[in-house]
């Protein structure tokens, strides 16, 4: 069933969660699991551990491929086109078109299972906002309000019919069969992949590799074995089919090679890798100590004053409940005592305390 819900480009996954509550599971309760793709929203220490505390299964589309998560983008392609449809020549009035566009989606029936949202959700249809014309001598303010009302809906009927056409249109266009199995050799595409400074994506080639097949998830994705340097960039390595083209062994004396190292210079901007979240810290404060997750799977404990430029950062202080980092308790994490793990944050923490053998404290020498 289709909900729609305006928001901002500016909400925070605090803002998204009570938007969800609010609006989704006050209908139809907790769900089992949810099926999102990888914005930073959904990735975030706030929204992973809330859902994890309350028992739902977050599921995370493949990478660069919006239809893994088929059902949904098909609605958000119907809105979008229906609202093209149905707003003003200003563009402003998109936020009350939005009931009438709900229902009117919520009240077609689907191909695929042959029954309508409503009826599937409730057992039975709602009576249709359709009714006769009013009367010449009804009240000119609610004729208008009636009419216009009516014309929303209608206008949202005749939409969802041409969205549907278009749709299965190109569903069937682009289709093909899928070639890959586990242990090939194939090219990943680099349209979602960001160049470093000075290269044209137009001029860029469009696949790079050849890189392994190390999965097939038997849904159209794979797991690839990327080199280190696009794991530090942070790219997921898992693809859908329509990114990857089938490997041809050639000559690299006749024909340029397509590994990133010989396409790019992937250098790390000033010699930083990408973080993918922060777990935990230990100490309070400024004076703090956070473990981090890098994309390409390392963990380290690092000084605030090296991330705290990092939306990680932003978005781990939101998940501990505080807004600066001045006021950040106590942590519980636990930093091992190898030094070469611990070796990059020396002299951020306070010294610890020395050594006590029989109850007694140890002499500095």
């Amino acid at each position: 069933m289709v909900h729609l819900v305006p928001s901002r480009t500016t909400y925070k996954a605090r803002d998204v969660a009570e938007l969800v509550f609010s609006e989704i599971y006050k209908h139809h309760g907790l769900p089992k699991a949810i099926v999102s793709d990888r914005d930073v929203l959904f990735t975030s220490a706030f929204w992973t551990h809330l859902h994890k505390l309350i028992g739902i299964e977050l599921r995370m589309s493949s990478a660069y491929h919006p239809e893994s998560d088929g059902s949904t983008e098909r609605a958000n392609r119907t809105v979008s086109q229906m609202l093209r449809q149905c707003i003003g020549a200003g563009q402003r009035d998109w936020v009350s078109k939005l009931p009438a566009i709900e229902f009117a989606i919520n009240l077609a029936r689907s191909d695929s299972t042959g029954y309508a949202p409503f009826f599937l959700n409730t057992g039975r249809m709602p009576r249709p906002m359709i009714w006769d014309d009013p009367k010449p001598n009804e009240f000119p303010g609610v004729r208008v309000y009636a009419q216009r009302v009516k014309a929303a809906v209608m206008a949202a009927h005749d939409s969802i019919i041409a969205a549907r056409v278009k749709q299965i249109r190109d569903a069937n266009r682009r289709r093909r069969p899928v070639p890959f199995a586990e242990g090939d050799l194939v090219y990943v595409s680099t349209k979602n992949i960001a160049l470093p400074k000075g290269y044209a994506q137009k001029l860029a080639p469009k696949f790079i590799g050849p890189y392994r097949i190390l999965r097939d998830f038997k849904n159209n994705s794979y797991r690839i074995k990327l080199p280190p340097t696009l794991k530090r960039r942070g790219i997921h390595d898992v693809f859908h089919a329509s990114l990857l083209r089938v490997h041809e062994p050639n000559d690299d004396r006749l024909f340029p090679g397509r590994l990133d190292t010989q396409v790019f210079e992937l250098e790390d901007k000033e010699n930083e890798w990408a973080i993918d979240k922060i777990i935990s810290h230990r100490g309070s404060g400024k004076q703090a100590m956070f473990e981090a997750l890098w994309k390409s799977g390392d963990r380290t404990w690092v000084p605030f004053s090296a991330i705290s430029h990092l939306q990680a950062m932003n978005a781990y202080l939101e998940a501990a409940g505080v807004s600066e980092i001045e006021a950040l308790p106590e942590g519980s994490g636990v930093i091992p005592d190898d030094p070469q793990i611990f070796a990059g944050a020396i002299g951020a923490l306070p010294p610890r305390e020395p050594v006590k053998r029989g109850g007694q404290p140890l002499q500095k020498p």
